[in-house]
């Protein structure tokens, strides 16, 4: 009677987490571009558009761009003088951000670490999930 894909559903849960998470009472219908996704969603959409081999700090790059675009959607600007001041506490915050994720993906095994090439990871998924 019960047959559970856990698979299949881990995937569908990384690339559609909103259909996993309240909807927002303001709006019924909501859309979901990446910079409202979580850290890990990110970084799997990511991963999928990635080669066999993945570069992390590329990898990492490309997150934060995505991070930088939620900073700039979700906080108010700041002036010169304090933006300067918080300038490395956010860097550090978001290579932690990008490391919880990068962990979580591995804890599920969707990375494969290299002994050939230290700075990349390999990708365990390789088919588009529907």
């Amino acid at each position: 009677m019960l047959n559970p894909a856990p698979r299949a559903t881990v995937l569908s849960a990384l690339l559609q987490p909103h259909t996993f998470l309240p909807l927002p009472r303001d709006d019924p219908t909501p859309s979901f571009p990446i910079w409202k996704l979580p850290d890990v969603s990110i970084l799997f959409r990511r991963y999928l558009e990635a080669g066999r081999m993945v570069n992390v700090y590329d990898w990492y790059e490309s997150f934060s761009q995505v991070i930088e675009a939620q900073r700039s959607h979700l906080a108010p600007a700041a002036d010169e003088g304090e933006r300067d001041g918080q300038e490395e506490e956010w860097k550090m915050h978001v290579q932690a951000r990008f490391v919880r994720a990068l962990h979580t993906l591995d804890l599920i095994g969707l990375v494969k670490h290299t002994g050939r090439k230290a700075e990349h990871v390999m990708r365990t998924v390789y088919d588009m999930p529907e």
